[in-house]
C-alpha cells in the first residue's frame, strides 16, 4: 500500500471512529435517561459524515493555484497557463455546470471553454467601468466527481504539482 493511500485509510477510519463514538453517546444517554448531548455535537457529527471541506488556496501571481487545485480535484478543471483572478467555488454535482455570479446576484451559464476568458486578469484588468451586473463576484463550477487528494492520490496531477512546487516546499511524495 502507497503512504498516501495508508494515510487516506487511517483518516477515514478517524472519521468513522468519531462518528460511530458520537452515535453512541447519543444512544447510552437516550438509554440511561440522560439529556441528549449538545446541538454542536450533532452539528460535528453532521459534518464528518458529509465529508465535505472548504480548501482557501492563495498565493502569488503564476505561482501555480490553478496546478494545485486540478492536482487536489484530479483532474484539469481549471485553467491553467494563463493568469486567473477570480473566486472559484468548485463543488461536487450530479451534473457539470459553469456560471458566472454577478455582484448584483444575477448569474450567468458559462460553457468550460468560455471559462478562461471569465477567468483571466486580462478581463478584470479591461479598461470599462462596469455596472454591477457586469462585474464578476465569483465563478462556481460544479464538476460530476470530486475525487479528494488525500484519499486517491493521482500521480500524475501531483507529478504536475510537484514540479511547480518544488523550490517552494520540502516535502515530496514518497
Amino acid at each position: 500500500m502507497s503512504h498516501s493511500n495508508d494515510i487516506a485509510g487511517r483518516t477515514e477510519e478517524i472519521r468513522q471512529k468519531a462518528i460511530d463514538a458520537i452515535d453512541s453517546l447519543a444512544r447510552k444517554a437516550g438509554e440511561f435517561g440522560l439529556a441528549k448531548p449538545p446541538e454542536a455535537l450533532e452539528q460535528h457529527r453532521r459534518k464528518l459524515r458529509e465529508d465535505d471541506y472548504k480548501v482557501l488556496v492563495v498565493g502569488g501571481a503564476k505561482r501555480g493555484k490553478s496546478t494545485f487545485v486540478n492536482a487536489l480535484l484530479g483532474r484539469d478543471v481549471l485553467p491553467i497557463n494563463i493568469a486567473t483572478s477570480q473566486v472559484f467555488n468548485i463543488r461536487s454535482s450530479e451534473r457539470e455546470a459553469y456560471r458566472v455570479r454577478l455582484e448584483d446576484g444575477s448569474q450567468r451559464e458559462i460553457s468550460s471553454q468560455e471559462l478562461p476568458f471569465y477567468s483571466t486578469q486580462a478581463t478584470a484588468d479591461a479598461k470599462v467601468i462596469s455596472t454591477p451586473d457586469q462585474v464578476i463576484h465569483r465563478i462556481e463550477i460544479e464538476v460530476l466527481s470530486i475525487v479528494p487528494l488525500y484519499r486517491y492520490a493521482h500521480q500524475q496531477a501531483w507529478s504536475s504539482c510537484a514540479s511547480t512546487y518544488q523550490d517552494q516546499c520540502e516535502c515530496q511524495q514518497s
